[in-house]
């Protein structure tokens, strides 16, 4: 998430390689703290270190054609992070009582439908984000596998923010898609 967040990723996909001076140099941060992330990356192969200069690995770059499911999985991980810390005892032994403990089904809770505030349309925004990016991915495999072709209309119960259906009906323009959704 930091890489992201500092701009390191998007250096990298630019300069393709930098020194590690250029590196903290462009991007204002501390060498100890690049020292760092540079290392984390590195052992987890998004990074590779010569002698001289920071490169992007081949793997990592091929994985940025995934950039917005990469992002999207990352901060739910840094939503999940403290559940599975605060209960991991529970996580092992009793499943029902960890989710009840756990702040990250409040996130998915339909009981933000019933009151439109600004902290249930920020919570429903990241909840609709996730979704719609997972499902991006998803409604792809199954119109590589599916014919729907044959259909003039769809009903999407449940859809979330419609990409589903945004997907169907962009693979299929003769297709009238319906997305029923709180």
């Amino acid at each position: 998430k930091s890489a992201f967040e500092t701009g390191l990723i998007d250096l990298l996909q630019t300069q393709e390689e930098i020194s590690f001076a250029s590196l903290c140099s462009s991007l204002r941060i501390d060498a100890e703290g690049a020292k760092l992330i540079i290392d984390l990356l590195s052992q987890n192969q998004v990074l590779h270190q010569s002698k001289q200069n920071i490169s992007l690995t081949d793997d990592f770059i091929h994985a940025l054609d995934f950039r917005d499911l990469l992002e999207a999985k990352i901060e739910f991980a840094n939503l999940l992070v403290p559940d599975v810390m605060n209960n991991l005892k529970d996580y092992i032994q009793d499943m029902d009582s960890f989710m009840q403990q756990s702040d990250i089904f409040d996130l998915f809770s339909y009981h933000r439908a019933y009151e439109s505030t600004e902290e249930n349309l920020e919570i429903t925004r990241k909840w609709m984000k996730y979704t719609t990016v997972l499902t991006r991915y998803e409604a792809g495999v199954f119109l590589e596998n599916y014919n729907v072709s044959e259909y003039s209309t769809a009903m999407d119960i449940g859809g979330n923010s419609g990409e589903f259906m945004s997907q169907m009906c962009s693979s299929h323009s003769a297709l009238r898609g319906t997305v029923v959704d709180l």
